[in-house]
């Protein structure tokens, strides 16, 4: 008995280990890269995030949290991120009015559009 024990005891350690990686990256999220962030700084923070006076918005969207939602709740977010960039609502044309500077350029829509495809594939896998 001993000895079956501890032949099979490196296995359950494995798989504790691996349990235990997954859940601490689940956790810990994936962080936004660093160009991705750039522009949703430039176009999506002022209203997206913790403080920001437009509370629909944030309530909607609160990427300062972004690290703390479960998986299911990015893809659903990164699908309606793709969404409204693909349909040219977001930034709203009323904001763009006073803040032209804040509008997504092509190349900035196409980014942002491959990062949530690619994000979307990861989180699903």
């Amino acid at each position: 008995m001993r000895v079956r024990l501890w032949s099979i005891l490196p296995v359950i350690l494995l798989i504790l280990a691996a349990s235990l990686v997954s859940w601490i990256n689940v956790q810990k999220g994936e962080e936004i890269p660093e160009d991705i962030a750039e522009i949703l700084s430039t176009s999506c923070y002022g209203c997206h995030t913790t403080g920001a006076r437009a509370e629909d918005a944030v309530k909607k969207l609160d990427f300062k949290k972004w690290d703390e939602l479960a998986p299911t709740k990015k893809v659903s977010l990164l699908t309606e991120i793709s969404e409204v960039i693909d349909e040219g609502v977001m930034p709203p044309e009323k904001f763009l009015k006073n803040y032209p500077e804040k509008a997504l350029s092509d190349e900035d829509k196409e980014k942002v559009l491959e990062w949530t495809g690619k994000e979307t594939a990861k989180l699903m896998e």
